[in-house]
C-alpha cells in the first residue's frame, strides 16, 4: 500500500509501540524528537529542516501522548502524514507554548 495507506499506518503504530516499549524499559517518561530523519521515522512526517536554526517540526512521545508540533501553515500536511499523532501549530516563544 502506498503513502499513508493502512499498511503504512500499521507500520507507524508498530514503530510508536516499539519506541514506547523502549521508554518503559529505560524508565523514561517520554522523548522529544527534533532531528528531521528521526522525526520522519517516528511520525511519518516528511518535510526537511532547511536551516540550522529552523525545524519543520518537533514530536513529543510518551506512554499516553503522541504530539507533533509544526508550523501553523503545515498542520494539514502533518496531520495527513502523521495520523497517529495529534498535530498542533507551534508558537514562539516555545517556553510559554509547550
Amino acid at each position: 500500500v502506498g503513502p499513508n495507506g493502512r499498511d503504512d499506518d500499521r507500520q507507524m503504530s508498530a514503530q510508536i509501540d516499539r519506541a514506547r516499549q523502549l521508554l518503559a524499559e529505560r524508565g523514561l517518561d517520554g522523548m522529544v524528537v527534533s532531528s528531521a530523519t528521526n522525526r520522519r521515522y517516528v511520525t511519518g512526517y516528511t518535510p526537511e529542516d532547511h536551516a540550522p536554526d529552523e525545524s519543520a517540526g518537533v514530536a513529543l512521545l510518551s506512554s499516553t501522548v503522541a504530539l507533533l508540533f509544526t508550523s501553523p501553515n503545515n498542520t494539514a500536511w502533518a496531520a495527513s502524514e502523521a495520523p497517529v499523532f495529534a498535530v498542533e501549530g507551534w508558537q514562539r516563544p516555545w517556553e510559554r507554548f509547550v
